[in-house]
């Protein structure tokens, strides 16, 4: 088989791929990842913000008790590092820098990772 019957078969292979994925309900788009969430609630109520740092503009609340979708990683919730924050029970003593990524009502943005729990407070 000649290198331009292979692209051929190749090019032909893909759109065939493509139009069983449209058929099915499932869209495929090359080089895009689809983070796996998983339900976590909020021990107290707490900003939305935009990047994980406590200066960040809040981009919307997330009220104590309430559920948010979290970005996991294997199974577990995925930790993100940012600037220092003394939220949800640390008093002022415990500076975390460990954020979550969570969407809640349609706002995604960053919350301290001490403020989620994965049942309900």
């Amino acid at each position: 088989m000649s290198g331009e019957d292979m692209k051929m078969r190749s090019s032909v292979t893909a759109l065939l791929l493509a139009a069983a994925l449209a058929g099915s309900g499932l869209v495929a788009v090359a080089g895009t990842a689809q983070a796996a969430t998983k339900t976590f609630y909020a021990t107290e109520s707490v900003n939305i913000r935009q990047k994980a740092t406590k200066n960040s503009t809040a981009l919307g609340l997330l009220p104590k008790g309430k559920a948010a979708q979290a970005v996991t990683k294997d199974g577990s919730i995925k930790f993100y590092e940012g600037g220092t924050h003394n939220a949800c029970d640390s008093k002022n003593t415990i500076h975390h820098d460990i954020w979550s990524k969570v969407t809640y009502k349609g706002i995604t943005g960053y919350v301290p990772q001490p403020c989620l729990l994965p049942f309900k407070p």
